[in-house]
């Protein structure tokens, strides 16, 4: 067999453990976050303001060193994007809040490549300020 072939099973063996959800309890009120693709997200029931998600994000994202790209918010939906301050690093982490129904949805992903660890750590920081 040639060894291209012996390699096939085990990439897509990766590839389909790459892609599988996590759940866990996110912040002090055990919200279940999913992390999925690269990407963390919770829902929150709670009438929390689109613009206090995005400044709590704000806040969380200075608060590890991280600076801040671009903020846009409206009533609707909001995004902030944060970079590492070392010029050599590629790496941003991108928080957006939209209105789903019944409640709003908050996601975090990074760039380039996901990070379940650091995006969930930035979730339970979001959550915290928001006192959930």
């Amino acid at each position: 067999m040639p060894p291209t072939r012996k390699l096939l099973p085990l990439l897509a063996l990766l590839l389909l453990s790459a892609c599988q959800s996590s759940y866990r309890p996110q912040g002090t009120s055990g919200t279940v976050g999913t992390y999925s693709y690269g990407r963390a997200s919770v829902r929150i029931a709670d009438p929390i303001r689109i613009h206090t998600i995005i400044a709590a994000a704000n806040a969380s994202l200075r608060s590890r060193g991280y600076t801040i790209e671009s903020t846009e918010s409206t009533a609707d939906g909001g995004t902030i994007i944060g970079r590492q301050p070392d010029f050599k690093s590629f790496e941003k982490l991108i928080v957006s809040a939209q209105l789903a129904p019944g409640a709003v949805e908050i996601s975090i992903t990074r760039q380039p490549f996901g990070d379940e660890e650091r995006s969930r750590a930035l979730m339970d920081s979001i959550l915290q300020r928001l006192g959930l």
